[in-house]
């Protein structure tokens, strides 16, 4: 499965957040269970010391 992807840091109020999002796909697997194409989305947040 490749997963490549874009990200970024951000602030929502006074919390900073890692927002991350990108296309995901399978080079190789099963016919049966092939999926063509995904969507990941991840949210992380962030607490810096």
């Amino acid at each position: 499965m490749v997963s490549p992807s874009i990200s970024g840091i951000t602030s929502l109020g006074k919390q900073k957040v890692q927002l991350q999002v990108g296309p995901r796909f399978n080079l190789i697997a099963p016919e049966g269970a092939k999926a063509n194409f995904g969507i990941r989305a991840q949210i992380n947040f962030v607490f810096p010391k």
